[in-house]
């Protein structure tokens, strides 16, 4: 169910912090007649519970078939498909069924979900999810999360994204990048290889092979290791 459409009038607590996910687009063209085709639907059809908004799987199907319309629609022009009548039963594929597949991989559209685009292993990527936090005025945007081939977190003050293999943390003073080989941006840029990072609320300690470095809020101190640790 869209978290935007939950009804929460209850929790009048202002120590209440709530935050959800939405991936409506109700700035989509169609998003508005959609809304209104299924308020009118469910008038007719269940007129004895009232009508909540559109479901999120009304609004993620009416992008699938957008997606696979759209990919239908390119392949037919680049080749003619034509119209066979198919079985159920024939264990016979459709001739076109890879190349269709590939099509569907190159679509980038605009969805009642947002941004529509897959990657190469045909999973949705590039698209965002609004932050939004619940409060009495009902709910307000708190940050934006965007789903790419890695993951993207954007709060007020700090941008994290994730990946397989990387950690980029964005404050308003300080960028971290977290690979195999760990890049620290302050006011200076130190490029070194990790194996150990250590946070607390006010230092950064992190161990290399041959370095310490340990950052706090006004001195940088890099130690240079010589020989082994002695214990």
């Amino acid at each position: 169910q869209e978290f935007s459409l939950q009804r929460m009038d209850s929790l009048v607590d202002d120590r209440v912090n709530i935050l959800g996910f939405s991936i409506f687009n109700q700035s989509h063209a169609f998003f508005q007649e959609f809304a209104q085709s299924l308020n009118q639907s469910w008038q007719e059809n269940c007129d004895h519970v009232p009508f909540t908004g559109p479901a999120l799987s009304s609004a993620l199907l009416f992008d699938a078939v957008y997606a696979v319309v759209t990919a239908v629609q390119e392949l037919n022009r680049s080749q003619e498909i034509g119209v066979k009548p198919l079985s159920c039963g024939s264990a016979q594929i459709w001739q076109h069924g890879t190349s269709l597949m590939n099509y569907l991989r190159m679509v980038e559209l605009e969805g009642l979900t947002g941004h529509i685009e897959f990657n190469s292993k045909g999973q949705r990527s590039n698209y965002a999810l609004k932050i939004l936090q619940f409060t009495r005025n009902g709910f307000r945007q708190d940050g934006l999360l965007i789903i790419v081939f890695f993951i993207i977190i954007f709060t007020t003050s700090t941008i994290i994204i994730f990946t397989t293999t990387t950690i980029i943390i964005f404050t308003t003073t300080t960028i971290i990048i977290f690979t195999t080989t760990t890049i620290i941006f302050t006011t200076t840029t130190i490029i070194f290889t990790t194996s150990t990072i250590i946070f607390t609320t006010s230092t950064i300690i992190i161990f290399t092979t041959t370095t310490i470095i340990i950052f706090t809020a006004s001195t940088i101190i890099i130690i240079i290791i010589i020989g082994a640790f002695i214990h």
